[in-house]
């Protein structure tokens, strides 16, 4: 859902429901549904959040955010843009061994597996590159199923080793606190001879498997009740609702004025970017107060966005928004090891909360690829033991946040945490909201966790 580093892909523009053909529905009389520009008020708009944490005079604000669904205050040193993490700290989750072996037979098991991992690469014995790479997830199976802890460290070696990426990449990849332990349970679990492993190898490269063929989608039964025969269209209200999406907030409580706003790789505006066609200590293009296009959305940019809204759409308390729909990417585009739950957990708690306090009606969200961690990852409740729940912490925190907003009721809620975070609800129009988290579905660096083989229906 998220479309590179711009400033801020949440654009106010007003999307309009049309019940009936009226008012300014496009047609060549149509008029504006508000004024025609808008400048915020000079000044950060102290008022957005209850109380603030002392940041040095010039940088971004840092709301000393209290979440009713945690009970607890988020730190400072949480979001401190000169102290950025370098390690995940989250809990990682493996598949259950299936022999209980000692340290010392679990690193035999994998220095064995390496080893024939590295002959058929690098042997002539299986032919073509996609032969080559199923073989090696056959034998690597068996290093997830005995000796799974030692894995992501094992996948580091092997990859820097072939050349696969550079080591940094590598490390990011594979490391334990990244994706490495995701990657142990694929391995784990995954029919890797099957097309569970052509999928896994066009991941890894295009290079070693293509893309397996879209598999036919047998939709009997995924409806309750058949088609309405004679179904009839409502009668029109002759009203006009108002309708605003938003998509893409990537809030970044971590932005750093006067850091390097255009920089060589990664989120720029940070007190670690860097432009490496410039000398140490110099910067091409210092990050201002209200953002710049190769970085992430600070708080005064967020928020002249959002008190935009009600003058550009022409509502307010007295005439609000009929509702908003969010469709997902709260949190900024870290790098993995700068990742954790409680970094998601607060943009989440943070952008929800400013939705409450500058749009009027009530807002719908969804999920975004970036709205988890690991990113883009979650987890079938089907998978075995506590696998099937390790991400449920994220669907309980928005579910609870959408609830404590007044967006959903506890009916609503509950089906969100029960569902990856989706929903079905009736709004106050009468109009039914579908939502579903198509993150079992990205394509990205992360293998789906669903294993295609078996459930090719898809998460439930």
């Amino acid at each position: 859902m998220a479309v590179g580093c711009s400033i801020m892909a949440v654009v106010p523009l007003l999307a309009q429901y049309t019940l009936a053909q009226a008012g300014y529905g496009g047609g060549a009389g149509a008029s504006i549904p508000g004024v025609s520009s808008y400048v915020a008020p000079a000044g950060y708009p102290t008022s957005a959040f209850s109380s603030y944490y002392p940041v040095p005079s010039g940088q971004e604000p840092q709301p000393a955010l209290y979440d009713s669904v945690l009970n607890i205050t988020y730190p400072l040193n949480l979001t401190n843009p000169d102290t950025l993490p370098d390690n995940d700290p989250d809990p990682l989750y493996y598949p259950r061994p299936i022999a209980n072996l000692s340290t010392t037979a679990q690193q035999a098991v994998i220095n064995s597996i390496l080893q024939q991992v590295s002959e058929i690469v690098n042997g002539s014995s299986i032919q073509g590159n996609c032969s080559r790479c199923i073989a090696a997830l056959s034998v690597a199976k068996s290093a997830a199923q005995l000796a799974p802890s030692l894995v992501p460290a094992a996948m580091v070696a092997l990859c820097t080793s072939s050349g696969l990426h550079s080591a940094s990449t590598c490390a990011v990849d594979f490391e334990a606190s990244t994706f490495g332990a995701i990657w142990t349970q694929v391995l784990g679990l995954a029919d890797v001879s099957g097309l569970d492993g052509q999928y896994i190898c066009n991941s890894l490269s295009s290079t070693f498997c293509p893309a397996p063929g879209v598999s036919p989608l047998d939709t009997t039964g995924l409806f309750p009740k058949p088609k309405p025969a004679n179904a009839t269209k409502p009668a029109a209200s002759g009203k006009t609702v108002k309708v605003l999406h938003m998509s893409d907030f990537h809030l970044d409580p971590r932005y750093k004025v006067g850091s390097e706003g255009n920089c060589t790789a990664g989120l720029c505006c940070r007190s670690n970017a860097l432009n490496t066609a410039l000398p140490a200590g110099q910067v091409s293009y210092p990050a201002p107060l209200y953002g710049a296009f190769e970085c992430d959305t600070p708080y005064d940019l967020g928020l002249a966005a959002l008190q935009a809204v009600g003058p550009l759409t022409g509502t307010s308390k007295e005439n609000p928004l009929g509702w908003t729909v969010y469709t997902g990417d709260l949190v900024s585009h870290e790098s993995q090891n700068e990742l954790s739950r409680l970094y998601a957990e607060y943009a989440e708690d943070s952008v929800y909360g400013m939705f409450k306090t500058y749009l009027t009606g009530p807002v719908f969200p969804v999920l975004g690829n970036h709205d988890t961690n690991p990113e883009a990852i979650d987890a079938p409740h089907s998978l075995p033991g506590p696998l099937g729940m390790q991400m449920s912490w994220n669907y309980d925190h928005v579910a609870g946040l959408w609830q404590h907003e007044g967006w959903l009721n506890s009916t609503a809620a509950g089906q969100a945490r029960l569902h990856y975070g989706a929903y079905s609800v009736k709004n106050h129009y009468g109009l039914r909201v579908i939502t579903f988290n198509t993150d079992f579905w990205y394509r990205c660096k992360c293998p789906s966790f669903k294993p295609r083989t078996r459930t090719r229906e898809g998460p439930r």
